[in-house]
């Protein structure tokens, strides 16, 4: 497990400043003069792919920035603080994926600018959070496009997609271990189009699930009214140890689903779009076990992305109050309901030396 306040120590000395109550504030105080609040300026920005900590703690979640640069971010849940992962301004850092240890951090990363060969697209990259200074290691190379990154349930390898340098597509599954040996477990050859993989996760028996969105009619989910039916994706399960594909997980005829993860006893969670009018729909929280799908949260507004503690304790959602506003994240306990976190109106910027 991690230690937060050596955490929040390793995060503070890359931004030269102490870890008291004075440095805090003051921390936060140059953060938001760098980052105008969404409620004073146009800025628009978006979040991405979340993760929480084993012991729930953390949250761990991806910004989009309006000049198009990828962050990470950690929220603490206690605390309530906010704090911006110090690392390298010259690549964009996306879909963070915790180990079951909660040690590493598994990220996307792509070089912006002055990239090598090897170093093309994007790969994947580790994080070892117990380091006093924060770091991070390459764990695959060569021209293409991986992403998705997820760990094993045994912590030994990192599963993730791989496509293209255009990142467009995926071709197939791979993974890779600590030393950097890479091993590829599945190919799409014969899939059609398969534009992404993502929201990738492993049950407690070892097999692996991924939601993957296709252009192919075969695969794909059209909703009758919207062009983009391309973002609603089709549940895959692929089976221990060799990764052939298992299962296509149904939830129900007329819910399309988005951004499903694993919680308790291997309950499958996920946002359930449905047709609300001529241009919006409406996204409701569900939970799906053993073919039973049950309504978790009703929610009166357009969600992105959820993701589920493993343990079903706390779920955190990037939800709008209506169909066009500023996004935020808002954190769901069962016990105490919804909360909103405020991270879209103190977002954190880099902080320069």
């Amino acid at each position: 497990m991690i230690d937060l306040t050596r955490f929040k120590r390793m995060i503070l000395r890359a931004a030269s400043i102490s870890i008291t109550v004075i440095g805090l504030t003051h921390l936060q105080a140059c953060a938001m003069g760098q980052y105008p609040s969404s409620a004073e300026s146009e800025v628009k920005f978006h979040f991405g792919l979340m993760d929480f900590t084993p012991d729930n703690q953390m949250l761990i979640f991806e910004y989009v920035l309006p000049n198009g640069a990828e962050k990470v971010g950690f929220y603490f849940l206690g605390s309530k603080e906010r704090f911006p992962v110090d690392l390298p301004s010259n690549r964009y850092w996306s879909e963070p994926a915790v180990s079951p240890d909660g040690r590493y951090l598994a990220l996307t990363s792509a070089c912006v600018v002055s990239c090598l060969k090897e170093d093309m697209g994007a790969q994947i990259a580790l994080i070892d959070l117990s380091n006093s200074e924060p770091n991070f290691k390459l764990m695959t190379t060569g021209p293409g496009y991986k992403s998705g990154p997820v760990f094993t349930n045994n912590g030994k390898h990192i599963v993730y997609a791989f496509g293209p340098d255009n990142g467009r597509s995926h071709r197939g599954l791979a993974r890779v271990n600590f030393d950097g040996e890479e091993e590829v477990l599945q190919r799409f050859d014969d899939w059609g189009i398969v534009r992404a993989v993502r929201h990738a996760f492993f049950d407690s028996h070892g097999n692996y699930y991924a939601a993957i969105y296709s252009a192919d009619s075969a695969i794909r989910k059209p909703l009758k009214k919207y062009r983009s039916a391309i973002s609603f994706p089709v549940l895959y399960k692929f089976r221990r140890g060799d990764y052939k594909v298992l299962d296509v997980v149904e939830f129900a005829k007329e819910t399309f689903i988005s951004s499903p993860s694993i919680s308790k006893d291997d309950e499958i969670v996920f946002l359930g779009f449905s047709e609300e009018g001529a241009d919006r729909f409406r996204t409701d929280i569900y939970a799906s076990k053993d073919n039973v799908v049950r309504k978790i949260l009703p929610m009166n507004a357009r969600n992105s992305f959820m993701k589920s503690s493993r343990d079903g304790s706390v779920m955190a959602i990037i939800s709008a109050e209506d169909f066009y506003s500023q996004k935020d994240i808002y954190i769901y306990r069962p016990s105490s309901g919804l909360e909103k976190t405020g991270i879209s109106d103190e977002i954190i910027a880099d902080l320069q030396p």
